[in-house]
């Protein structure tokens, strides 16, 4: 599976918490045979944007990064079809609160959308959340 293109997310068919969003934000997506680019692009809190870029290998080697500020190591893995990419993170935050989330990625049939399951879990609690980005 190739997730390479541009997405805008698609706040109808968003779920944070179980609950509809307004939330704005792009992925800008480039994928080659052995490692993928992910560009996320979202409105800041007061003007401008928040644009984090992070690249992961897509054989499942465990990558050392920084991420926001904070030390971050993150894998990917794929279902047995092929079909679902799903990223692992362990970040460590202040005072050794570690944060482990996984993103699991699929493309709809016909390609034009992208759905990410959400979940983290940390000492503050945990978070859920299911994404849909359509195809720019």
């Amino acid at each position: 599976t190739n997730f390479l293109g541009k997405w805008s997310l698609n706040s109808d068919k968003t779920l944070v918490q179980g609950q509809r969003t307004s939330a704005q934000g792009e992925l800008d997506i480039h994928q080659e045979e052995n490692s993928i680019t992910i560009k996320r692009i979202s409105p800041g809190r007061h003007q401008g944007q928040v644009i984090t870029t992070e690249e992961l290998t897509l054989d499942g080697e465990i990558k050392d990064s920084v991420v926001s500020g904070k030390p971050t190591k993150s894998a990917v893995s794929w279902s047995p079809d092929g079909k679902k990419m799903t990223i692992s993170y362990l970040i460590l935050f202040a005072k050794n609160d570690i944060r482990t989330t996984i993103e699991i990625w699929a493309l709809s049939e016909d390609g034009k959308s992208l759905s990410i399951n959400y979940s983290s879990k940390s000492a503050k609690g945990a978070r859920t959340a299911h994404y849909v980005y359509d195809r720019k």
